[in-house]
């Protein structure tokens, strides 16, 4: 009796595990600026940047929409906010812009979470099963630096260039000069 118990919880178990593994989901999202990596702006600055969506393993392509939850007042995504990602596909890419106000403290850092859910796509049938899907995030912080204005040097390149032209001007004047009073 033991036995038959056993064998039934590991049976069962063993069903329960492999059901689970339709939940695979291989998405991921690649981009410069991660949690340790920060994206580095000036006061007033805007810069346009992209992530990328892959789906390397599972068994379809996936649909996901894109969602800023937090830092929405300084990154948006640039036009459509729903992306097909194909099976074994690498290289969807979504734009994002991030401006930074004029009114911040440079040093001050500022959290960014993009969010992407899976969302149904392809045939979907009446009454069929349910589906769970787990969406991923990209977070990454923004930080104000000081503006990197480069110092002017004073160019010698400009001084000879003038040397060079008053002393032509001369040059001429002297044999106009030369010429008239033969």
């Amino acid at each position: 009796m033991k036995i038959i118990k056993l064998f039934v919880i590991v049976f069962l178990l063993n069903i329960f595990l492999i059901s689970l593994s339709s939940l695979v989901n291989a998405v991921a999202v690649g981009g410069i600026y991660t949690e340790e990596r920060h994206l580095e702006m000036e006061k007033g600055e805007i810069k346009e940047f992209s992530f990328v969506l892959q789906n390397r393993a599972g068994d379809k392509d996936i649909k996901l929409r894109a969602n800023v939850s937090e830092g929405e007042e300084f990154v948006e995504i640039e036009g459509d906010k729903e992306y097909i990602v194909p099976l074994g596909y690498s290289n969807v890419s979504v734009k994002l812009t991030a401006k930074a106000p004029e009114d911040v403290k440079i040093g001050d850092e500022y959290q960014i979470r993009v969010d992407f859910m899976p969302m149904p796509y392809g045939k979907t049938e009446e009454g069929g099963m349910v589906q769970f899907a787990l969406g991923i995030s990209r977070a990454f912080k923004i930080k104000i630096i000081e503006s990197e204005i480069p110092e002017e040097k004073p160019s010698s390149l400009g001084l000879i260039i003038l040397i060079i032209s008053i002393g032509i001007i001369i040059l001429i004047v002297y044999f106009i000069f030369k010429i008239r009073k033969k």
